[in-house]
């Protein structure tokens, strides 16, 4: 029988290094009860059999927990994406009227075959690989996160973090390449 406690400085030690990088939104103590699920659920499925180290095993299991919860975070998806909206390309309505009185949108000076590109989004995400689309799909689309990709396509949260980002830059690719052969 493995005993919980003995296994205290573990956590401790991987909780202190992440609370180092997240002590902005995080508070210890928070990290150390998630890091301590962790342990349990190590503990839960740890097999003596296979030969290896329960610290070893552990460790994966603290670690993936800790990270786990702060993926999972709304609050902090949410401090991402406003920083990520921040840094973006400041976007204006083409509905804005301008001029002396304010009544001609910016659109009636903008020519159609110069506004709408040639590439689709759609198209192009139907020309990656059946895994990749389905990914890029359920993920954008559907609003799935990346462990309940996998659970539905039969991998790992890891592998479908891969392959979307692989899926990302083959969009990118595509897209920027379709840009520059309509400019």
């Amino acid at each position: 029988m493995i005993n919980a406690e003995q296994y205290i400085p573990l956590v401790n030690n991987l909780a202190g290094g992440i609370y180092k990088k997240y002590r902005h939104r995080y508070e210890y103590e928070d990290l150390m009860q998630v890091g301590y699920v962790g342990l349990m659920r190590a503990i839960k499925a740890f097999d003596e059999n296979r030969g290896t180290k329960f610290i070893t095993f552990a460790w994966v299991y603290i670690k993936r927990e800790i990270l786990r919860y702060i993926r999972d975070d709304r609050w902090f998806l949410a401090r991402n994406m406003n920083e990520r909206m921040y840094n973006a390309q400041i976007v204006t309505s083409l509905d804005i009227c301008v001029g002396e009185k304010k009544d001609t949108p910016i659109g009636d000076f903008i020519s159609v075959e110069d506004s709408i590109p040639d590439w689709d989004l759609q198209n192009a995400i139907q020309s990656l690989p059946c895994e990749l689309s389905s990914i890029i799909r359920l993920k954008y689309f559907c609003g799935y996160r990346q462990q309940e990709i996998g659970n539905k396509l039969g991998m790992s949260q890891t592998m479908v973090s891969r392959k979307e980002k692989k899926a990302l830059n083959i969009l990118k690719e595509m897209l920027q390449n379709e840009c520059v052969c309509t400019a």
